[in-house]
């Protein structure tokens, strides 16, 4: 799935039931979010990365750049953190809801970006880059490019945090090299009932790691479950 479809799905997913597209656990009770308790889980996941991530209370409090941020769920809780905060979505109708949900006025900008690249920031301009629970709709040859934008623009000593599923249940691995791709996509469909797609791709950890290394990060990896408990994830928290 190239970028064009990814947009075009979560397009779909942001004028259907955005909040759900972002944490699908309240789905299957037949519930939809509030946006308070789903603002606050936001609150939540970031207060436990700065509880449990050693390496980040040393991170600069100057500006933060969410990657992936949907209708601004971590971007809003960052701002409890940092003076400025940036959020940056595929999709515009994300954006549009991410703005309507802005508390912070001049202190939050969101921004749409469709490239392959994140050229509309310039080099060395965030203290803290992260991504939570995005890369891994992202195709696999795309989030390696990424990764390499997010060291770009990171300050020098600046902190990059992101997740990523590094293995998967034997059951899904082996349906996904078994199935053709458009009979996975159909069940995707009817399983979620939907008419979008939300792929869910991993990246080995050693290759993670050993990509980080050679651009002379310091690494730190740290169990993630967000993706499912039987799948195998990460935290990837990096100083440049």
């Amino acid at each position: 799935m190239d970028l064009t479809s990814i947009k075009k799905n979560w397009e779909g997913f942001a004028k259907t039931d955005p909040f759900w597209a972002i944490l699908t656990v309240k789905k299957y009770s037949g519930n939809k979010w509030e946006p308070k308790a789903f603002f606050a889980t936001g609150e939540n996941d970031v207060n436990s990365w700065f509880s449990e991530f050693t390496e980040l209370k040393k991170c600069n409090t100057e500006k933060a750049l969410d990657f992936g941020c949907g209708v601004g769920r971590l971007t809003q809780a960052l701002c409890l953190r940092f003076a400025r905060v940036d959020g940056v979505d595929i999709s515009e109708t994300m954006i549009e809801l991410a703005r309507k949900h802005n508390n912070y006025l001049e202190r939050c900008k969101y921004f749409v970006n469709d490239q392959p690249n994140l050229s509309i920031f310039p080099n060395k301009s965030y203290d803290l880059v992260c991504s939570h629970i995005t890369l891994q709709h992202i195709p696999k040859d795309h989030i390696f490019s990424y990764i390499d934008e997010f060291i770009r623009i990171t300050k020098p000593h600046g902190c990059i945090l992101f997740s990523l599923p590094s293995k998967p249940p034997f059951w899904y691995r082996t349906a996904a090299m078994l199935i053709p791709s458009f009979i996975k996509n159909s069940l995707r469909r009817i399983i979620f009932n939907t008419n979008y797609v939300m792929e869910v791709n991993w990246v080995n950890r050693k290759k993670i790691e050993d990509h980080l290394k050679k651009r002379n990060l310091q690494v730190t990896t740290y169990k993630d479950y967000s993706t499912g408990r039987n799948w195998e994830g990460y935290f990837y928290l990096c100083i440049k």
